[in-house]
């Protein structure tokens, strides 16, 4: 095999284009009685749901890839555990509450608490199910740690499952068994190094196609469309995910935002529903226009969140996930920090956490 096709990939920046998708997503709504309120059957929609077997998809491959690089041993997972608690229980719950009482108080929402934190709740639900696989993962790792067949054998039959049982939303476990498969798949791309090379990035880019077109095909022929969790939509994920690991340059735009992308991942949707109930009241703009200006501000605003509470104890963790104000993150490893600031930005596993940005360099350099 050429080893100069191995691909080295700019995780960060992947994180950042998957990061502005999901806003994108979210500032449209996903029906015409959310986001901008823009009927069902409008380009926007169609244009952005033709993109529900990658956005997901795209953060939990990742997240698998990166957790593979320093899997889970017995003598960490205590630390481990923690760390999880404090990067994304925490902050979940704040979040949670936070988003329970204003849609309370803003729409008449009779969601309760107690509903909201368990089960599958917004956009939330996807921390709640990766929390589990953190879990799950952790534990198998650490005593019976899997080797990459094993994994796709666990990954095939979670699809299977997934495909053929409606798992309840409680806790999100149907998140679970949905993210699972793609999780694994990015456990395995690490294991196998070799996998990830841009000579093949040509089949994935037919499973996105072949995805997509089925996606778009099946309601035209009186079905109800493919779920996300049937083969089609999982082989377009995957295929997605392996072409912005194989192929994707280093973008110093969707970097930056790659840098910040859990904390916007959090407050995004608040950030953005404010600001559109706002101009609702006053402004009148074209829908481009409205469309431009609520996605800015939901990236732009979270990142200036992050920086508002990085140094403030509780609320950093409260709010951004910070195991300490200003500190990078202790790695899945459970070691403790160097002690030395490199970044703002949290550095963590999960997908849609970022490693430090005065890492990215290095990062590129351990995946060599």
């Amino acid at each position: 095999m050429d080893r100069s096709s191995v691909a080295k990939p700019e995780i960060t920046t992947v994180r950042g284009i998957a990061c502005v998708a999901l806003v994108a997503y979210h500032v449209v709504g996903t029906s015409a009685v959310s986001g901008m309120h823009l009927p069902d059957g409008s380009m926007w929609h169609r244009v952005l749901d033709a993109l529900d077997f990658i956005r997901m998809p795209i953060f939990a491959v990742v997240a698998g890839y990166v957790y593979a690089r320093r899997r889970v041993e017995a003598s960490s997972i205590a630390n481990f555990l923690k760390s999880k608690v404090l990067r994304l229980a925490i902050p979940l719950i704040f979040v949670t509450t936070t988003m329970v009482g204003l849609r309370r108080g803003a729409y008449g929402a009779d969601t309760s608490l107690t509903t909201a934190l368990t089960s599958h709740y917004q956009h939330l639900w996807f921390l709640q199910a990766l929390l589990i696989i953190f879990v799950l993962m952790a534990a198998c790792d650490a005593y019976a740690r899997l080797s990459s067949k094993g994994l796709g054998v666990v990954a095939l039959t979670t699809l299977a499952l997934s495909s053929s049982i409606q798992f309840p939303n409680t806790f999100s476990l149907n998140g679970v068994v949905y993210l699972a498969p793609l999780f694994l798949f990015g456990m395995i791309l690490r294991g196998e190094r070799q996998l990830l090379d841009r000579h093949h990035a040509r089949v994935a880019l037919w499973f996105v196609m072949l995805g997509l077109i089925l996606q778009q095909v099946a309601p035209l022929l009186g079905g109800a469309g493919l779920p996300n969790t049937s083969l089609p939509a999982a082989l377009c994920g995957c295929g997605a995910a392996y072409l912005m690991l194989a192929v994707c340059p280093r973008i110093q735009l969707f970097e930056m935002i790659g840098a910040y992308s859990y904390t916007i991942y959090l407050w995004h949707s608040v950030a953005a529903a404010t600001a559109r109930e706002f101009a609702k009241h006053y402004i009148v703009l074209p829908t481009p226009v409205m469309f431009a200006i609520l996605l800015a501000i939901g990236v732009t605003v979270p990142i200036a969140l992050h920086f508002c509470v990085r140094r403030v104890p509780v609320l950093a963790t409260l709010v951004a996930g910070l195991r300490a104000p200003g500190a990078a993150d202790v790695a899945n490893t459970g070691q403790r920090p160097s002690g030395k600031i490199e970044s703002s930005a949290p550095a963590n596993d999960n997908g849609i956490l970022p490693a430090p940005a005065g890492a990215h360099r290095s990062l590129r350099q351990r995946d060599s």
